[in-house]
């Protein structure tokens, strides 16, 4: 029976052995359609998917013969295993008529969904969890581009990345702490700022004997924050640090059920647009700029600070940009005051942006910024005042745009994602 790897560079197996697909745009109609398998596609959804705003005049016509040339390549794969999948037209679109658990992605999810199960005892989500992250094989949808792909592929990441530190957390409570130590390092490499994942490689280095290497760990990761985001660790991260030093850490204890979310708020908080407004055009040039030339690279979220002494039209001139723009969502948070910024961080913009329920912890908060704007193009717009003297300063601006690049590195990724 043919499977499909999306976990990677696009691929067809029969037999075990992977099966030509074709160029890279065949491989996007392919991943199109395996990641709703079983469900019907619209032509609109795969011309979306597959080519976004960039679509060829005869696009129905290219993604016919994609199509044409994927059924072929099924009917080869079936051949080879005796059990073909089918590639069906539906009215309006096609219907990759296959199992869902044979695409790669959705057996990941279904195996990290059984090990979330809170009946289950810690070695059956061991087995569970090493499973599920065995079929990742490299970048998801390697080799493909494209607004579709990236957004894609950035939350295929985060659900790796939650993976792991599952896995990792339920490897350190059976006691096998050196399982987990070098493919955290690793991605600790990649992700330095996660503190999550920071803290899970310190839990296993100290359950591992390690604890001065955990502590410099500890003391780079803080450092970094500091000096890239103007920022202190999180509580999770100092209270692994205490208990180091302390020695005495417990084990990681087991993630709570998930909980049902509420329904989706798309942020509005900026009064109306005031009537009379004059001046303030070159600053409304330049962000309407940033906004224009971020739209061309298909980018989700523009960060925008705006920083100036008290009364001088910092809110009316972002409602003036709203206007000019017609965002669909425009938040305003007051960031004056660096020792509130540094001390709550996302959490903060958080309550900007989702102001219908306060997360209950700086982690979830700035996941929460990602699932409120993940899917709307977003105007975020940081509203500070210096306090100590009549013009802003460079200083002043500091935590402003330590906010910035803390949203920054929370929101879905972009081929760019401007910050000013």
């Amino acid at each position: 029976m043919a499977e499909f790897r999306l976990l990677g560079p696009v691929e067809v197996v029969a037999s075990g052995q992977p099966v030509e697909v074709g160029p890279p745009q065949r491989c996007a109609v392919l991943a199109a359609l395996a990641v709703d398998a079983g469900r019907p596609v619209t032509v609109e959804t795969l011309i979306d998917r597959v080519w976004g705003d960039q679509s060829p005049e005869r696009v129905r016509r290219a993604l016919h013969a994609h199509v044409t040339r994927i059924r072929r390549l099924l009917e080869h794969a079936g051949t080879a295993d005796g059990r073909p999948a089918r590639l069906l037209r539906r009215p309006g679109g096609y219907l990759l008529d296959i199992d869902p658990d044979r695409v790669d992605l959705h057996r990941f999810r279904r195996l990290c969904e059984q090990a979330r199960d809170p009946d289950r005892d810690d070695a059956e989500r061991v087995l569970l969890l090493r499973e599920a992250l065995r079929l990742w094989h490299g970048e998801p949808l390697a080799g493909l581009a494209g607004l579709w792909v990236t957004r894609t592929r950035h939350g295929w990441r985060q659900q790796h990345l939650d993976a792991v530190q599952a896995w990792a957390c339920a490897e350190l409570r059976v006691d096998n702490p050196a399982a987990v130590i070098g493919p955290l390092t690793d991605l600790v490499g990649e992700h330095p700022l996660l503190e999550a994942l920071v803290a899970v490689l310190m839990r296993a280095l100290y359950a591992a004997g390690h604890s001065a290497e955990a502590l410099d760990l500890y003391t780079a990761t803080r450092n970094r924050l500091v000096e890239e985001l103007g920022a202190e660790p999180g509580t999770e991260l100092q209270r692994v640090h205490q208990g180091i030093l302390r020695d005495d850490l417990g084990k990681p204890a087991p993630a709570a059920a998930p909980t049902p979310q509420p329904s989706r708020v798309v942020p509005a908080q900026l009064p109306r647009d005031i009537r009379g407004f004059a001046g303030r055009r070159d600053e409304l040039t330049q962000l309407d700029a940033l906004a224009s030339a971020a739209g061309e690279q298909g980018t989700p979220v523009v960060i925008s600070a705006v920083a100036g002494t008290a009364g001088v039209g910092k809110t009316s001139s972002g409602k003036r940009c709203r206007q000019i723009r017609r965002c669909p969502a425009l938040s305003r948070h007051n960031a004056s005051g660096a020792t509130e910024i540094h001390r709550q961080r996302g959490e903060a913009t958080t309550r900007a942006l989702a102001p219908c329920r306060r997360p209950s912890d700086s982690t979830e908060s700035t996941t929460r910024v990602g699932e409120q704007v993940g899917n709307v193009t977003t105007l975020a717009l940081l509203v500070g005042k210096d306090t100590s003297s009549d013009r802003p300063s460079n200083e002043s601006a500091r935590p402003i745009r330590a906010q910035c690049r803390y949203l920054a590195q929370r929101l879905p990724p972009s081929p760019r994602c401007p910050i000013e």
